[in-house]
């Protein structure tokens, strides 16, 4: 059967039309409230900080990863193989936390959607042997862990093996929530201070992490059959449009 022309229209305007519903029909879920932060070393960073512009290589910086403002933890805004004096690391040989917490609700109509997405840019790079127990970054929302990476051995060198720097969209059941109700979502960076050989210490015989992060949002996605109608009705009338843009022209010609 020969598909005819118009047809083949309609189903390129509906294909070409779902992308846009894919964006747009993520809305703003929660209201975020200003990050409290806590800890011996939080900072906020700009583009032009050594500590973005120092080379990722050798766990030194984050290599230009971020093009505006940020939150640090772990260190403040030197580059971090000149920067044991702000690390954030325990004195004593124990585990010292740093910490930026967001306070958030959710309104009722967005809860409706399945799920509700987590987004930020990330960066976690650091210098050192890496030993146990060893630096962890994570990520929680109402207590619930969604994102957690370890500083391992090697972590020196051209490319660190635990060095994350990436954008995240992290999606979190919408039936982990209610209404009206306040929540943390909670950015954890935990350093040590265990010298190679075990036991408390000094600091400076282990590994220097620091986390970046910014561009932090929640929003809410709607059903997959929701997105489909949506790019299936921006199609219909896509192609409307067209038969009726094609319509008058020719009218125009004759004329």
């Amino acid at each position: 059967m020969k598909m005819s022309s118009s047809f083949f229209n309609f189903g390129k305007a509906c294909i070409l039309g779902l992308p846009f519903f894919l964006v747009s029909f993520r809305t703003q879920a929660a209201v975020l409230g200003d990050p409290v932060g806590s800890g011996q070393a939080f900072d906020i960073g700009v583009k032009t900080d050594t500590l973005n512009t120092a080379s990722r290589n050798n766990g030194r910086g984050f290599g230009n990863f971020f093009s505006e403002n940020f939150y640090i933890l772990g260190a403040k805004k030197g580059d971090l193989a000149n920067d044991d004096k702000n690390t954030g690391d325990s004195d004593i040989g124990n585990s010292a936390t740093n910490k930026y917490i967001f306070g958030l609700t959710f309104n009722a109509e967005d809860l409706k959607k399945p799920k509700q997405i987590v987004s930020f840019n990330l960066a976690f790079n650091g210098i050192g042997i890496a030993v146990a127990p060893s630096d962890t970054f994570e990520v929680t929302i109402a207590g619930k862990s969604l994102l957690k990476r370890t500083a391992k051995t090697p972590i020196t060198g051209p490319s660190n093996s635990f060095a994350v720097f990436q954008a995240f969209n992290l999606p979190v059941d919408s039936t982990n929530f209610r209404a009206g109700v306040n929540y943390d979502l909670s950015f954890i960076l935990t350093e040590y201070d265990t010298p190679l050989s075990g036991g408390a210490g000094p600091r400076g015989a282990t590994v220097n992490t620091a986390v970046g992060f910014n561009k932090v949002k929640v929003d809410a996605v709607p059903e997959p059959l929701t997105v489909f109608s949506s790019g299936l009705a921006l199609g219909m009338g896509a192609f409307i449009k067209s038969k009726y843009a094609r319509k008058h022209q020719k009218v125009a010609k004759i004329g």
